[in-house]
């Protein structure tokens, strides 16, 4: 189950890792042209005021929040230990606070669902270590008990087999006592008889 909750956290990262790439990826498409691939955003979703601003601003912007975001994300820093990756958040609710109808949003609101996600797997997975910690210090005190109980049972039988042992030497004793006795009567009768 650790090996589990080792390669769970490599999942995590591997991903938060992708999804930086995608974000990075916007600027190294403009740095080395190839086929762009069409992307529909539907106009109810994200109503990009495209009138107000010539085609051009539009870009301008884009490239500009697309830029921003990256150095958020670039802040943040690849070890998601760090204090830095966890302020990251606050830095990502900011900028989809400040740029609400951003192309970048949905990517955002995924890197804090991720970042929440995060945190709560690792609530969890501390509340799982302490649960294993907690069974195997039971674990250790009922090996313990047991055997302390084993000596102990060990220690009875012994006892009990040599008050075995002892009582049975007594009744073997008391069996040769009695033959005797039997026999001293017997003699005593035939002095009696004797006597007479």
């Amino acid at each position: 189950m650790i090996t589990f909750c080792r390669y769970g956290m490599k999942k995590v990262y591997w991903l938060f890792l992708l999804l930086l790439f995608v974000a990075c990826a916007p600027s190294l498409q403009e740095s080395a042209p190839q086929r762009e691939i069409p992307v529909e955003i539907p106009r109810e979703a994200s109503p990009v005021v495209e009138d107000a601003l010539p085609g051009d601003a539009v870009q301008v912007q884009a490239a500009a929040e697309g830029e921003e975001l990256q150095a958020v994300i670039a802040s943040m820093g690849e070890d998601p230990d760090a204090e830095r990756f966890q302020s990251g958040r606050g830095a990502l609710q900011d900028f989809l606070a400040r740029y609400q109808e951003s192309r970048w949003r949905l990517l955002c609101a995924t890197l804090i669902r991720l970042i929440d996600e995060r945190q709560e797997f690792l609530r969890r997975l501390q509340a799982y270590r302490q649960g294993i910690e907690g069974l195997e210090q039971a674990k250790e005190k009922a090996l313990h008990e047991s055997d302390y109980l084993k000596r102990d049972l060990r220690q009875l039988q012994e006892r009990l087999q040599e008050e075995t042992i002892k009582a049975q030497k007594e009744k073997e004793q008391l069996k040769r006592d009695l033959n005797l006795l039997k026999d001293l009567e017997i003699q005593r009768e035939r002095r009696e008889k004797s006597l007479r």
